[in-house]
């Protein structure tokens, strides 16, 4: 079901021990997407963790800078930047099935959530997630900053 950037706010919000999943081969605007969101929903004091079946690039480890990882069990599940669930890989196999939101760009966009936040006319993932943090109305760090802009800047050169 797609559905607008106000109610994905509200799902967020009201959400716990979220698991944010990167695509495979994860580039500057998947782990801009996870990373950023992240810090997003820590300052709204939720729980969250970010997983990815590749590890991070060493060109990118930057995006991971103040991140600590939690051993949750996850109750809402976010994909970012994912068009299908052939993107998950090999390590997120087990939420194959259990997205609860899919944040994404991009037109081939399969509908495997039972939420979708589908901004096709975005340049990238980066710029829908950077508006959502803006609509949960949490204050931009500039770490946040640095995770968005690298997205954008990787998906459209």
């Amino acid at each position: 079901m797609d559905i607008s950037m106000k109610e994905a706010a509200a799902f967020l919000r009201e959400a716990d021990d979220i698991v944010i999943l990167c695509h495979r081969n994860p580039d500057g605007d998947t782990l801009g997407c996870g990373y950023g969101l992240w810090h997003a929903l820590r300052a709204l004091g939720k729980r969250a963790a970010v997983r990815c079946s590749d590890p991070l690039p060493h060109k990118l480890r930057f995006l991971a800078e103040g991140y600590r990882e939690e051993a949750l069990p996850p109750k809402t599940v976010v994909s970012v930047d994912i068009a299908d669930e052939q993107l998950f890989g090999e390590g997120l196999q087990e939420y194959l099935g259990r997205v609860d939101l899919a944040v994404d760009h991009h037109p081939s966009q399969t509908y495997f959530a039972r939420r979708t936040l589908l901004e096709a006319d975005s340049a990238a993932a980066c710029e829908v997630v950077c508006l959502l943090a803006q609509e949960l109305g949490v204050p931009f760090s500039a770490q946040m900053a640095a995770c968005f802009y690298t997205g954008m800047a990787t998906d459209t050169g």
